[in-house]
């Protein structure tokens, strides 16, 4: 919309609210589509943890140090206990390898 000299003052300030109003309107889009990009998962799926019925049809497959564990794990400096699913290997790895630290600092 152009802004001639030979508007009245009325005419002059209602289009410029038009336009305040067009710029306020495409500022907000492109702020909506901004916040939207940064919440969307780059990889395009939601990773979510299996069944109680999919980890016991996973187990009766495998091997036994192939097998997965679910249980809740409050983590530290939370009371919002979490589902956490780790394979048994994992577990039996991360025992090892805190024994070896606890004998390794108590020499």
């Amino acid at each position: 919309m152009k802004i001639h000299s030979f508007m009245s003052p009325s005419e002059r300030l209602s289009s410029f609210s038009i336009l305040r109003f067009h710029g306020l309107n495409i500022a907000f889009s492109a702020g909506i589509l901004l916040f939207s990009a940064c919440t969307t998962n780059p990889a395009g799926y939601i990773r979510t943890l299996p069944t109680d019925a999919e980890v016991a049809q996973y187990n009766a497959s495998v091997e036994p140090e192939e097998r997965i564990v679910c249980r809740r794990e409050t983590p530290v400096g939370s009371n919002v206990p979490r589902r956490v699913c780790r394979y048994v290997r994992d577990i039996e790895d991360t025992s090892r390898f805190h024994r070896e630290q606890l004998k390794r600092v108590l020499r």
